[in-house]
């Protein structure tokens, strides 16, 4: 499971909005969608690399939702399955999440997962201050697990 049952829901708000009707309806929708929402940021002033990072996460993302699923149901019902901040039954599973959502929590065992240009400090950490406050974070993360 990932935590955040909020990433989720604005997955499947942005479902519903396409007002595909199927699976590959939606893929099409979302490329158009994609292309717009990057091209109105890219035009602003001050154009945000974090908000062009999001829109790209969003939308591959639902297309690894997409994948295998016959109706937009299925897709919904898989995000759902996902995103969830709570447990249906007792069996053991992995949880994931950010380090700003380990924040207070522990587990027996914690993996830091860091991709390769994804780690600590973040790569959109450019001031010191938030290069400082990343490296809180990673500590934040480390001492997350109990053994």
């Amino acid at each position: 499971n990932i935590l955040g049952r909020q990433i989720g829901d604005s997955l499947i708000t942005l479902i519903e909005k396409s007002g595909a009707e199927n699976p590959a309806g939606l893929v099409g929708w979302l490329s158009d969608w994609l292309v717009k929402e990057q091209e109105i940021e890219s035009k602003k002033r001050n154009p945000s690399e974090q908000r062009l990072i999001a829109l790209q996460d969003k939308y591959d993302c639902i297309l690894c939702f997409v994948e295998g699923a016959q109706t937009l149901t299925d897709v919904s019902n898989k995000i759902k399955a996902i995103f969830t901040d709570e447990s249906k039954d007792k069996a053991p599973r992995v949880l994931l999440y950010s380090i700003h959502k380990s924040k207070g929590l522990e587990a027996d065992r914690v993996f830091l997962l860091e991709p390769e240009g994804c780690g600590v400090p973040h790569p959109m950490a450019k001031k010191s201050w938030q290069i400082t406050q990343e490296w809180n974070l990673r500590y934040v993360a480390i001492t997350r697990a109990r053994k």
